[in-house]
């Protein structure tokens, strides 16, 4: 799942852990776009993974915080 700054998380954090409010900028989640093969020869995606763990007491309060808001109001 990415947010419109592109953070990246897995779904079940996005959307369970997280409650579709980004920990990093507090926007919501879509799915990922996939990448059209045609591109990935000559753009290919990343192989470098960066793991920053979130506080989870920290992005917990964030969630509280904007859950109950629409996305396009936050």
């Amino acid at each position: 799942m990415i947010c419109s700054f592109e953070c990246t998380y897995c779904s079940t954090c996005a959307l369970e852990i997280f409650e579709n409010v980004c920990p990093s900028c507090s926007g919501n989640f879509v799915p990922r776009p996939i990448r059209p093969k045609n591109e990935i020869v000559n753009h290919p995606a990343s192989n470098e993974k960066i793991f920053k763990p979130k506080d989870l007491k920290k992005a917990k309060i964030n969630t509280e915080f904007y859950k109950n808001i629409p996305p396009n109001k936050r």
